[in-house]
């Protein structure tokens, strides 16, 4: 009922604040350690969560609500503060920290070094994402939450969700039956497909 979502969401805010405080403890520490200047810090998470979102309690799905995750990255004597609006996907970890502690990531590899967007945040180096639960993909970009579900026996797509986020922000109108999207839903599904091959 409300109010015991009520108490659910406060609970999950509390958590929030409860880990902000610790993430300040950490970098003191660096600082009183005189070790601020040799550490690297990289602050994620591995998913978001739905709160009550799409009648959700869940972080199991492909609404970006659920996807979207914190990323902040210190290097000394490399990073100001500063934000960046280019995408980001957590695979991109692993070359970045390659690069910035000078080892070669073996090749191929999935992802993207950050250190040029960390050098200079304004850069945009990918405006598209992609995420994977189970059976299912998605490709998010500024303009559209494109989403499918596939069998995994026939590889056929049997479920999916378009959202126009500029128009539908909050993902609330599904927009993936209406004949007038077939063409852009076919282009983002042979993306998604193109993904999956790497």
């Amino acid at each position: 009922d409300e109010d015991f979502a009520k108490q659910l969401i406060h609970g999950y805010y509390a958590c929030v604040s409860y880990t902000d405080a610790q993430v300040g403890k950490v970098l003191k520490a660096l600082d009183e350690l005189g070790m601020r200047d040799d550490t690297i810090v990289i602050f994620t998470s591995d998913h978001g969560f739905s709160l009550m979102e799409h009648n959700r309690w869940s972080k199991h799905n492909l609404f970006s609500v659920e996807n979207r995750v914190p990323l902040m990255i210190r290097v000394p004597g490399l990073t100001q503060k500063s934000q960046s609006m280019s995408y980001v996907e957590l695979i991109d970890l692993y070359p970045t920290i390659a690069e910035l502690l000078g080892f070669e990531a073996p090749q191929p590899v999935e992802g993207t070094s950050l250190v040029s967007n960390l050098k200079d945040p304004s850069l945009i180096s990918k405006s598209v994402s992609f995420s994977r639960i189970w059976n299912g993909d998605m490709i998010s970009s500024p303009d559209y939450l494109y989403a499918e579900w596939t069998s995994e026996d026939t590889g056929a797509v049997y479920d999916n969700m378009l959202y126009d986020l500029k128009a539908d922000s909050l993902e609330m109108n599904n927009l993936a039956d209406l004949p007038k999207y077939r063409k852009l839903i076919d282009s983002l599904s042979q993306n998604i497909k193109s993904k999956k091959m790497y």
